[in-house]
């Protein structure tokens, strides 16, 4: 007789004459939202937007033209068919994490930098079965009211 045991994103079984053997469950897309937008959400380099979220008091964010802060958002890609099972196929999904990072003109080119760095390295992320594979170097980007550089991140989801 099998027991399970169940845990956040993996369940553990055990046959009477064996250990626990560990066997990961895939991540819906809703369990990695939650997980990248925590990581995007405990950023405190400066504010993150993220879209559609309730800012504090339910008003819009108006960002101060002398500080900085970011923009970020999830954009999934194509899904394509990573393996065969006894249960069917496994779906590999991948997509990008898009942060425009913005600061005063004329005074932030060492804090983008700084909050640029910052970002690379709260991304660098591994774990059950979501991976960050690549933060790319920051690029520049035009804003009218703002110093503004992009930080894409690569991620594949199983």
């Amino acid at each position: 007789e099998w027991t399970l045991t169940p845990s956040p994103s993996r369940y553990l079984y055990c046959s009477p004459n064996e250990r626990f053997k560990e066997i990961r469950v895939r991540l819906d897309l809703d369990e990695v939202d939650e997980i990248l937008y925590g990581l995007l959400g405990s950023f405190t380099g400066c504010h993150v937007e993220i879209p559609n979220m309730q800012n504090k008091g339910g008003k819009p964010f108006q960002p101060a033209l002398n500080s900085a802060w970011c923009k970020a958002s999830i954009q999934y890609a194509n899904s394509q068919q990573s393996s065969f099972n006894g249960n069917g196929t496994e779906t590999r999904d991948w997509g990008v994490i898009w942060i425009q990072v913005f600061t005063p003109k004329g005074k932030g080119t060492l804090q983008m930098s700084r909050i640029c760095k910052q970002l690379r390295d709260k991304l660098n992320y591994s774990k059950d079965g979501l991976e960050i594979y690549l933060v790319h170097a920051p690029q520049e980007t035009q804003d009218d009211d703002f110093y503004a550089k992009v930080v894409r991140a690569e991620f594949r989801v199983n």
